[in-house]
């Protein structure tokens, strides 16, 4: 699949122009930059996709990432009165909450369909909610 020439990249970045909130900024300065990353890193994607495809044989293209299902479990995160002054910092300060709801999602790393117990890279991602500032 051929890639998106730059002029391309700034036309589309052009017509679909946004306004960011006060306290947000471009990563590279310029709204025009940052879209142009997201579109070459959506082209590396969409080869990582044909490359997987080709290789398995498959009939239809697959995710790239977090190819299996998530196991997304909800709880509540306590903080433990006897934690260190050094983590005492922003949602574990001692003005902060004692708990938060929580929503925890578990990944796999590979490509590839493959059992459990084969060697993986392993993800955990957590929601908190209730957080103020």
């Amino acid at each position: 699949m051929p890639f998106v020439t730059f002029g391309l990249l700034i036309s589309a970045a052009v017509a679909n122009a946004v306004v960011l909130h006060p306290t947000e900024k471009y990563k590279f300065g310029s709204e025009i930059l940052e879209k142009a990353e997201f579109l070459i890193h959506a082209q590396k994607v969409l080869a990582a996709q044909a490359k997987i495809q080709k290789d398995t044989r498959a009939a239809e293209p697959a995710r790239v990432f977090h190819r299996k299902s998530h196991g997304c479990y909800t709880g509540k995160l306590i903080l433990n009165a006897n934690r260190g002054a050094n983590l005492r910092r922003g949602i574990f300060s001692d003005k902060a909450k004692a708990e938060y709801n929580v929503l925890v999602r578990y990944s796999n790393g590979v490509s590839i369909d493959q059992h459990d117990l084969k060697p993986d890279v392993r993800g955990i991602a957590m929601k908190i909610f209730g957080v103020e500032d």
